[in-house]
């Protein structure tokens, strides 16, 4: 039987878990009192496994979830054990190239994966069923206009994760 070992992260920006295979990280989610996002994850992708609450596995990956809560980090580098169709997976590949305090549109992503406006709706789906929040930047899409989207973690994550990217990314580019 599978292992996934799952730890919380908190913050004034952000709350929620971590969720580690021995692979590497493989989901992220936001905070929930019961858990539910977790367990309707792990029922759907790992229904064989156990979970576990394990601060120690989960140590290196809080230890990057926190620093980036600080404004201290500004992009991840972890082990990742990604679940998610071939399309999805380029989709959140694209994601890693919005840079930190900036924002792209899904339209944005379709072209960077070599699509057309036909596809942004697909990309829409793609970037929706991101098992790595925060890691694959999903809070960074935004509409075609620029207005902030539907979000899995709520508007109001998705607005704090921009204004601590916006206000980290200006003492970023200052500090150069």
């Amino acid at each position: 039987m599978m292992t996934l070992y799952i730890d919380k992260v908190e913050s004034d920006v952000w709350s929620g878990f971590l969720v580690v295979s021995e692979k590497g990280l493989c989901f992220v989610s936001h905070y929930t009192e019961d858990l539910s996002d977790v367990v309707a994850w792990q029922m759907k992708h790992y229904p064989e496994s156990k979970l576990i609450s394990d601060r120690e596995k989960v140590a290196p990956y809080r230890k990057q979830f926190e620093e980036y809560l600080e404004g201290t980090r500004f992009e991840f580098d972890l082990p990742v054990d990604l679940m998610g169709t071939d399309f999805q997976k380029i989709v959140w590949a694209a994601m890693l190239q919005i840079p930190y305090g900036e924002t792209a549109s899904y339209l944005d992503l379709a072209h960077w994966i070599g699509r057309d406006y036909k596809s942004t709706r697909a990309v829409g789906g793609a970037v929706g069923r991101n098992p790595l929040s925060i890691i694959y930047p999903c809070h960074r899409v935004v509409g075609q206009d620029g207005s902030l989207t539907g979000y899995g973690g709520g508007l109001e994550n998705k607005i704090a994760l921009l204004n601590h990217e916006l206000e980290h990314a200006v003492e970023m580019k200052s500090s150069y």
